[in-house]
């Protein structure tokens, strides 16, 4: 814990120590979007004691000295950052988006009369899905083949982007909102919580609906606090700026 301290930034402390991923998703301190915050302030915003998150931080860190569960992706090549990226999350994300779309037409179809909230749920969702596929797959076919131009040491600009902090500026304002998207849906779910009618498949809608937050909250922080950063750091070292 000495290398943490209350000005760290939340993203910097996730980032060197991934084991303490689980402590802020469980407090619902934001790691991706507000990841630049300092960590004393994050943790003032959140209602909870210093003393208190501190030592859940200090006891995530302590466990993972003994047993290394969770890479660090702070020193890894991007490249293989971005294939852990796309592999492991926009996979997940392509497993997920479809399937809630069908969970929440069911829903709507069953409790949609008692419950019209769920309509607004998966008007939200629908918004948020559009969205995140437009975003892979600018990711996957722009921004990741810049970043790996990059890395393999060639310097000139992109034709058409210019700098590689345009599309990252741009998919960092689509975090936002992806960020929006997701504290709309935990306020309009009850922080996910199903109704006491609700049946099984609305049960599992909402628990669908958090395993969503849980993973854009991973996704995004990769992004925002590790890949970005290097990749514009990489940039400036091979052209020399």
């Amino acid at each position: 814990m000495n290398a943490i301290s209350p000005e760290s930034t939340v993203g910097d402390v996730v980032a060197r120590h991934p084991e303490t991923l689980p402590v802020f998703e469980r407090l619902g301190i934001d790691y991706c979007c507000g990841g630049g915050r300092r960590l004393d302030e994050a943790v003032r915003a959140s209602g909870f004691g210093w003393q208190e998150v501190s030592a859940q931080i200090g006891a995530a860190v302590a466990a993972a000295d003994s047993a290394r569960v969770r890479p660090s992706w702070a020193d890894a090549p991007l490249t293989d950052l971005m294939g852990h990226i796309v592999e492991r999350y926009h996979g997940k994300l392509r497993e997920l988006l479809p399937m809630l779309s069908q969970m929440g037409d069911k829903v709507i179809d069953a409790h949609g009369d008692r419950h019209p909230e769920v309509r607004d749920v998966a008007s939200t969702f629908t918004g948020l899905r559009n969205e995140l596929e437009s975003h892979m797959m600018k990711e996957e076919h722009v921004l990741f083949p810049f970043i790996e131009q990059l890395e393999s040491g060639l310097g000139h600009r992109h034709p058409m982007l210019g700098h590689i902090s345009s599309p990252i500026a741009m998919m960092e304002k689509e975090h936002d909102s992806a960020g929006a998207a997701l504290a709309a849906l935990r306020a309009a779910t009850s922080s996910y919580t199903a109704p006491p009618d609700g049946c099984t498949t609305f049960r599992g809608y909402y628990d669908q609906l958090a395993v969503l937050e849980r993973e854009l909250h991973e996704h995004i922080h990769l992004e925002n606090n590790i890949l970005f950063p290097r990749a514009v750091a990489v940039e400036a070292r091979v052209m020399g700026r």
